[in-house]
């Protein structure tokens, strides 16, 4: 497919989900009515995945690494459609963990420190996106994990004898080479990786890099394919399976993380379409977004943004909200009822191996705070409402009872009145110069993140649990509303919200997207840095986002003190969208 072949369908798949995301139904899916939403559908083309982890076996203590990469079908390279991916590690028992990743341009990564709850036995590490269920139940990545809990009996087979199947054949790439600058390593020793590329168009890519150790548990199962090999045997035609008018589609997470839920009519359950919804985000950032149901009573949110806090509130808008109830979808996993575990067998020769190993995870774990993985920063939203702002810190002043007094006394520009002889409101006094200067509009009042609409309910709140006031005195606009002005609120506390409770509403924890994680090397440049710091591990690196953009490349890392044979695998796909895997060992003596 040409660039602007490419360019064409990229503009289509917008229009798609333009013309669609309106009639969004439970669990973010539509329904395809006519010929052309059929053929719109049948036009997109599909997804698929393909996660680099670190081991295939690993012991209860020990962390599963892993890269995600998420490609086009039809292009053979990584999606710009998704922006949010699913993985999942799975047991006959159920799920052991389910990660939300957010993709930046097809790829992300994360971890997962398996705990001494998880059983000895085969697991299922799965990965999807929400696009790739529309090719049925079985379109999904899918390999096998071993996982040994030497704290719980295990039942070790005697005189068991396993065949050598962890060296997988593939296709060599001779445009890219890994050398090391040397063969055989002492403990602790400065390792010095060679990246070379000898074609920018061919060779140049993204990928991750794992230096692991091959020892006893390598053969306990069999290996998973490498990227090369899987994607050469992953029959795909590029689109999605194929459906019918009435027919029930999912739509992909294009722009962000969907968020969605149903409005109901509570006297007659019947769906309540053209009701406002609010979005509040419980965090720092006071984020609020607005949107309206549609037909079948559906609301959606596409967040874009990380936000410094999970939960979140959702509440219908308007003088007749009690009218309604309101309710938020969780995350369906893909199906995999029908998933089959293979049998894990373990040699009784491996008992000694097992416990040691088991020692080590022990004393390794002992001093993680000196050998801590590091969350990344983020870069958060500004405070939504984004112009000046004048904010009280109530303790700098005379403290009053009541939220309403203290607006009197000590806040410029904010007040209350008492309207059509009736309730009291907040009023924000407009500038002159404001295009809705003398229209009598009410602000938006905002506490703890969390819009309210009865403005009586906080006039008359204890004061004292009030740490600061702030007065935005600009109009702000969401969706069709104008709000005169911002008054926020912030308790000590940061809980005003655990007293809300009506049926027109819903707190919720979001199931949020994996930080991304810059990962722990050691540094013995310096021996007596950390020289009485025991270093037992069997990962020695894990770089899982390695942009290879030049010819020649460099990577420096440090042996531990466990010796034996490791391998360094490099995989990911070039800018072509070829799938590259490399392989390289040395020895640790």
């Amino acid at each position: 497919m040409n660039i602007i072949n490419v360019r064409i369908y990229r503009f289509k798949f917008l229009c798609l989900i333009s013309y669609i995301i309106g009639a969004l139904s439970l669990q973010a899916q539509y329904e395809l009515k006519t010929d052309d939403d059929l053929n719109w559908y049948n036009n997109i083309a599909q997804e698929k995945i393909y996660v680099h982890h670190n081991s295939n076996v690993l012991l209860v203590g020990e962390t599963l690494y892993y890269k995600l990469y998420c490609l086009n079908a039809r292009t053979e390279r990584l999606t710009k459609n998704s922006k949010i991916a699913y993985v999942e590690l799975i047991g006959e028992s159920g799920t052991v963990f389910k990660h939300k990743l957010k993709l930046n341009n097809g790829t992300s990564f994360s971890g997962f420190f398996i705990p001494t709850t998880v059983a000895t036995g085969m697991y299922k590490l799965i990965a999807y996106t929400n696009w790739m269920r529309n090719n049925g139940d079985n379109s999904f990545y899918e390999t096998d994990i071993a996982i040994i809990n030497p704290y719980s009996k295990i039942n070790f087979e005697p005189n068991l004898i396993l065949a050598d199947t962890n060296d997988i054949a593939f296709k060599e790439f001779k445009q890219i080479s890994i050398t090391t600058n040397q063969d055989s390593y002492t403990t602790r020793e400065q390792v010095q990786l060679k990246i070379n590329s000898y074609n920018p168009a061919t060779a140049y890519g993204n990928f991750s890099i794992s230096v692991y150790k091959k020892d006893e548990l390598s053969h306990l199962i069999e290996a998973s394919p490498v990227v090369s090999n899987y994607m050469e045997n992953y029959k795909d035609d590029g689109v999605s399976e194929m459906k019918k008018t009435g027919e029930v589609i999912s739509l992909p997470e294009y722009d962000g993380e969907l968020v969605t839920g149903r409005v109901t009519d509570l006297a007659s359950g019947a769906p309540a379409g053209g009701v406002e919804v609010v979005l509040s985000i419980l965090s720092n950032e006071a984020y609020q977004n607005i949107k309206i149901t549609n037909d079948n009573g559906v609301f959606y949110f596409q967040l874009k943004n990380r936000f410094m806090d999970s939960k979140a509130m959702l509440q219908v808008i308007g003088e007749d909200r009690h009218k309604y109830k309101i309710e938020v979808d969780e995350h369906v996993s893909i199906a995999h009822q029908g998933m089959t575990f293979k049998t894990l067998k373990i040699g009784e020769d491996l008992k000694d191996y097992i416990l040691k190993r088991s020692i080590n995870n022990q004393i390794q774990n002992a001093y993680q705070t000196v050998k801590q993985d590091e969350l990344l920063p983020v870069e958060y939203l500004e405070q939504f409402y984004g112009n000046h702002k004048t904010t009280y810190i109530l303790d700098d002043y005379k403290r009053f009872a009541t939220i309403a007094e203290t607006l009197t006394e000590v806040v410029d520009h904010a007040y209350h009145e008492r309207k059509n002889g009736k309730k009291r409101f907040v009023n924000i006094r407009e500038r002159e110069k404001d295009p809705y200067y003398g229209v009598d509009i009410l602000p938006m009042i905002v506490v703890d993140g969390v819009l309210i609409q009865d403005h009586e309910s906080i006039l008359y709140y204890d004061a004292s649990k009030v740490e600061a006031i702030s007065v935005l005195r600009d109009e702000y606009y969401y969706g069709k509303r104008v709000f005169q002005g911002v008054l926020l609120i912030e308790t000590f506390d940061k809980n005003y919200y655990e007293n809300m409770n009506e049926s027109y509403l819903e707190q919720i924890e979001m199931f949020s997207p994996q930080r991304d994680v810059s990962y722990f090397t050691p540094n013995y440049s310096d021996e007596n840095d950390s020289k009485r710091i025991p270093d037992f591990r069997n990962q020695l690196f894990w770089r899982p986002n390695f942009e290879l953009e030049s010819a020649k490349n460099e990577i420096i890392f440090y042996t531990s003190d466990e010796k034996g044979i490791y391998e360094i695998i490099m995989q990911g796909f070039a800018k072509n969208g070829r799938p590259i895997t490399i392989k390289k060992s040395f020895e640790v003596d």
